[in-house]
């Protein structure tokens, strides 16, 4: 996974900056930037207050005690929060000493200010996690030297295909069959069915389609599957994250039906008696009845085969798929009116009900084998172009190239535009792929059968079952980018791995999305408004008392509200408060912390009215009144002598 600074391309190149770190250091950073934010808010509050205090500052007249508190508060109150509980108990105690219309009309807005200021805050520092969740949880495939795809061709010794390549690639099959069981459905979980950008591609089903083929091959004229996924884009989709030159969408459309088989069989006998039917539908397929499970077999692309289907099945625009399902010797509970598992004969064998008081009818299959017949089209698109000129026509499940190359038109996208149709063509798991791999497993229907005998299917089952070979083939189509990006989880099989053949195939694997809940997204440009325009209003908050009493000075401007900004301070208060007893020699009077001269004692609470403390000069030891009354003594000395001076 990579991290550090990446632009998701989801979000556009300026949104779309994004900062990924592992979760524990994302954690760090998401609780440095709440404990900034809440920084930000007192320093704004600093600033705020400073410049309504200025604002409000008047020197031409003697100001009642309201002022002054006010005053005060503003200069004092280190936060919103602080601020708003002074002032709402400054408009209660005023209340019974002045007009409580005055005392609230001249209290009210400072109550409503710093209760905007600590709640905006507030709020921005709930929000401020939205810098993370707002990117979600993609994160980047950092690609490795085994990107790549497999490549049958690279090694052709049919021994290790056998024993290496095409385990590996049943695995993965059933692998995604498993993933297209537990995720296309919707109550599925995107916590249970990551990695991919999303958890399932949709698609529209229409179940009641008219016959895809001549209109006396199908068994119902008004019951066709037609599967079909719109236009898959492959950035918001599929997670390739490409610059908008680099994406291109892409369309699967199946048709599906039963279709008939009267006039296309015929029965033949083996040597030991045995009984054979045999299809005829563009090349033979033979079906004997002695297994107790299912059997499914399809006849692979027509369109890509040296046999071709017959007239009746076959669509210059489209690849034509059959399926031939085999009940063998399997009994059903109840009649299946299903088209595909039809089942009426009865079979002359009873069952025990479940509480074993009564026994109930079995039934056969109606035919030995019955056909189900698809049609298979693709269409590759490019998102760049107008409609009319962006999308290949719908075609058989591999789009030529040159149709690709047509779409994309530039040359320099000429490596891009045959990387596509090589994954297209080569990598994608199409419906046949699947079903030749996986069997009889490929049904759903076995999840209802139990030691040969089959539970009751609904009339519709062999439209569910072409469902699930559908999210299947989808769910291949989201895997196959990523086993790209991250290489084949099996070392045995890196004969076949064909890696990136140039820049363009390098940096596509180094471009792939998925989702992770180990790692943490942080905007790029979220995170610098937000230390941007924090770290603005932390700099004025700091700068507008020194710049005010520089513009003050240099224009030569009356500066008392900024001596009334000083001297409200707590430890100027205290200074003045000291001083105007005459108590203590003071400096630094204009500064933030003034001094008195080391040893000198200030004043102390006069507590003899415990209602009403006030300060007083200390008491003097007995040692300073003997020095105190010396000097006086030398004092009233030489004014005598002066006055002596004085008689004439």
């Amino acid at each position: 996974i990579h991290v550090g600074t990446w632009t998701n391309w989801s979000y556009g190149s300026i949104r779309g900056g994004t900062v990924t770190l592992p979760r524990p250091d994302g954690g760090l950073l998401t609780a440095f930037i709440a404990l900034f934010v809440t920084y930000v808010g007192t320093r704004f509050w600093r600033l705020l207050c400073f410049t309504i205090h200025t604002a409000l500052s008047k020197f031409d007249a003697p100001q009642d005690a309201l002022y002054h508190q006010r005053q005060a508060v503003l200069r004092n109150s280190s936060t919103g929060v602080n601020g708003f509980m002074t002032y709402l108990q400054l408009i209660w105690t005023w209340k019974i000493h002045a007009n409580m219309q005055t005392a609230s009309r001249r209290i009210l807005p400072f109550i409503s200010f710093s209760s905007a200021c600590f709640m905006g805050f507030a709020v921005a520092g709930i929000f401020s996690s939205r810098i993370s969740t707002n990117v979600g949880d993609e994160v980047l495939i950092t690609g490795s030297n085994n990107s790549g795809f497999l490549d049958s061709n690279l090694h052709r010794n049919m021994d290790d295909t056998a024993a290496f390549l095409t385990p590996y690639a049943s695995q993965l099959i059933v692998a995604r069959a498993n993933y297209a069981q537990n995720c296309y459905h919707s109550s599925a979980s995107a916590a249970d069915c990551q990695p991919f950008v999303q958890t399932s591609l949709p698609f529209k089903a229409i179940y009641d389609a008219p016959c895809p083929f001549q209109h006396n091959m199908c068994r119902s004229q008004d019951s066709s599957l037609i599967l079909d996924t719109g236009l898959i884009d492959s950035l918001h989709d599929l997670g390739l994250n490409t610059p908008p030159a680099y994406r291109f969408q892409i369309r699967r459309v199946l048709q599906c039906a039963p279709v008939i088989q009267e006039g296309y069989t015929d029965v033949r006998r083996g040597s030991n008696g045995t009984q054979f039917l045999r299809f005829h539908y563009g090349g033979n397929v033979i079906y004997n009845t002695t297994d107790i499970t299912y059997d499914v077999q399809d006849r692979e692309k027509f369109s890509d085969s040296s046999v071709l289907a017959i007239p009746e099945l076959r669509r210059n625009d489209a690849d034509t798929l059959l399926f031939f399902l085999s009940s063998n010797s399997i009994i059903f509970s109840s009649p299946i009116d299903d088209l595909w598992y039809s089942s009426h004969t009865p079979s002359g064998i009873k069952v025990l009900s479940p509480n074993m008081e009564t026994k109930n009818k079995t039934y056969f299959s109606d035919d030995p084998a019955r056909v189900l017949g698809c049609l298979s089209q693709s269409q590759i698109c490019n998102p760049n172009l107008s409609k009319g000129q962006s999308c290949t026509p719908l075609s058989g499940d591999s789009p030529a190239d040159e149709t690709i190359r047509q779409v994309f038109g530039d040359d320099s996208l000429s490596d891009f535009t045959q990387w596509i149709a090589s994954m297209v063509a080569n990598q994608l798991l199409n419906v046949h792929d699947i079903v030749d791999t996986l069997g009889s497993s490929s049904l759903t229907s076995r999840y209802k059968l139990n030691g040969g005998l089959q539970s009751p299917l609904p009339s519709n089952q062999w439209q569910l079952e072409v469902q699930h070979w559908f999210a299947t083939h989808l769910t291949s189509l989201q895997w196959i980018w990523v086993e790209v990006a991250t290489g084949p989880s099996d070392s045995s099989v890196e004969p076949w791995l064909q890696r990136a053949r140039n820049p363009t195939e390098a940096q596509m694997y180094r471009s792939q999305k998925v989702r992770r809940t180990d790692y943490t997204n942080f905007s790029i440009l979220g995170l610098s408004l937000t230390f941007t325009i924090g770290g603005l209003i932390v700099i004025a908050s700091y700068m507008a008392e020194p710049l005010t009493q520089c513009v003050q000075k240099r224009r030569k401007l009356n500066g008392y509200a900024r001596l009334e900004w000083i001297s409200n301070d707590m430890l100027q208060l205290q200074r003045l408060a000291h001083e105007e007893l005459g108590l203590g020699q003071w400096s630094r009077a204009t500064d933030d912390i003034p001094v008195t001269k080391v040893g000198d004692m200030l004043g102390v609470l006069d507590f003899s009215d415990p209602g009403h403390p006030k300060l007083k000069a200390p008491a003097m030891t007995n040692a300073e009144h003997g020095t105190d009354s010396d000097e006086d003594k030398d004092e009233e000395s030489s004014d005598s002598a002066e006055t002596a001076v004085a008689i004439p």
